[in-house]
């Protein structure tokens, strides 16, 4: 049969089943088609042409198969989806990378050791050998998967859907790592250290018996870790180039209409990630008094940057797969906040309060900023199927990755000047001034699956 051309409104009709009777054959057809058995004809009623299966052509004059469930979609399908505005919401399990803290509590597997023992190696590598053990910390910490939860909405700024608008915003749960072990002496808590005056490695008692007196000093450590991470971005969607037209189903091989899209994405990126790690001592000395000692260290990392990337995207009837591609491009600002204190209670006295605390002295405590140009490449997949033209499934995944970070356990300077630890020696030290703070900085990436519900207007 040679190739016809359709006006829409007959390409409609071929569509419901039903050929116009401008576009019957030449040939008359039967003016009444038999009536089902026991159903009287309607009399001087003309019984409608079917023409089910019929081959149909499109206004490009390819063919295309008819199939009822072209009804659905439009034949062919349209370069894009057929609402103006969507919204989605998404489900997140992602993993990303800890942060590193060195080793902040030690014990020892011997009851009788002398405490004045009890310190890491001194090769300077932080490892331990026997019978020295490590409680908590020379570890990466808040580094577990955990959930979260995406959220974005778009609009296409024209009915061609050439040009579009797009904004996002993610967030993560706190990940977190605690300690607390509260003794009577036995096990044994101490607080490691490098002493610059001896050049050897040490530790502070927080805990521990003393047989000489016949008495056990007591004490506690309480350690919380915290992590968050969050972002958001606003981007311009812009057409390069799109195709629609016919293909078989991926499932059964049946005809069906398809559509393939790229896209560039160009607009705002913002990310925030958040470290803060807490210590705090209590011991009783007997004779002696209290010491609640404090050291807190926090890291807050803000980027601001140009994004820019490709949007591919190929929709087979109900099923879709979309491929992002992008990096991002601009600041961190790194915060980093250190303070420490000290409040000592003599047996029978009063309680005085200091400046610093063991690892956190006058020598570092303050709040530092720093500027520095990174990238945040991202990678995405995303698979769709519609349930109807207003609601689809989602479940994809996202790599991405932050060039330059700070993190609050590499901000700890383990090397101490014991003579800083309040109660400072009198007169106060002047020279090796240990602890001090200088940035280190550090990468980042984050990982995942996520699952959503997108819907279309």
């Amino acid at each position: 049969m040679p190739a016809r051309r359709q006006t829409g409104a007959q390409r409609a009709a071929y569509q419901e089943g039903v050929a116009p009777a401008e576009n019957l054959p030449s040939a008359a057809p039967p003016a009444e088609l038999p009536a089902p058995a026991g159903v009287p004809a309607a009399q001087g009623a003309a019984q409608p042409y079917y023409v089910p299966e019929q081959e149909a052509f499109v206004d490009d004059g390819n063919y295309a198969g008819y199939d009822p469930g072209y009804a659905n979609y439009g034949s062919p399908m349209n370069c894009g989806v057929f609402s103006k505005l969507w919204v989605r919401g998404e489900w997140l399990m992602w993993d990303m990378k800890g942060m590193y803290a060195p080793p902040l509590v030690i014990s020892s597997r011997v009851e009788n050791i002398d405490p004045s023992e009890l310190h890491l190696n001194d090769n300077g590598n932080l490892g331990v050998t026997n019978p020295i053990v490590i409680l908590f910390g020379g570890e990466t910490l808040n580094g577990e998967a955990r959930s979260g939860a995406k959220f974005s909405a778009g609009l296409w700024l024209d009915d061609c859907q050439t040009v579009g608008f797009e904004g996002d915003y993610f967030g993560l749960t706190d990940g977190d790592d605690s300690f607390y072990l509260n003794s009577n002496g036995s096990p044994i808590l101490a607080r490691p250290f490098y002493n610059v005056l001896s050049g050897l490695e040490s530790s502070e008692l927080v805990a521990f018996p003393d047989p000489v007196n016949g008495v056990a000093h007591t004490g506690l450590i309480d350690i919380d870790t915290s992590t968050r991470f969050q972002g958001a971005g606003a981007r311009a969607i812009i057409n390069l180039g799109c195709n629609s037209g016919c293909g078989a189903s991926w499932w059964n091989g049946c005809s069906m209409p398809t559509m393939g899209r790229a896209d560039l994405v160009v607009g705002y990126r913002y990310l925030r990630l958040d470290d803060s790690l807490r210590i705090i001592e209590r011991s009783n000395l007997n004779p002696g008094g209290d010491f609640d000692i404090t050291d807190r260290f926090d890291a807050d990392n803000t980027f601001n940057g140009l994004d820019f990337g490709l949007l591919l995207k190929h929709q087979r009837g109900c099923m879709s797969v979309e491929l992002l591609s992008k990096i991002a491009l601009g600041n961190t600002r790194s915060e980093v906040e250190i303070d420490g204190s000290t409040v000592i209670t003599p047996t029978g006295g009063a309680a005085q309060q200091f400046v610093g605390g063991i690892l956190a002295q006058r020598t570092n405590i303050g709040q530092y900023s720093q500027d520095e140009f990174a990238v945040v490449p991202e990678l995405g997949l995303t698979l769709g199927y519609e349930l109807n033209p207003c609601w689809k499934l989602t479940a994809g995944y996202t790599w991405l990755y932050w060039s330059r970070v700070a993190r609050a356990g590499d901000q700890i300077d383990r090397d101490v000047n014991p003579d800083l630890i309040p109660e400072e020696a009198d007169p106060p030290a002047d020279t090796h001034l240990r602890p001090q703070f200088r940035f280190v900085h550090d990468d980042f990436w984050a990982h995942g699956l996520r699952l959503g519900v997108e819907a279309n207007w």
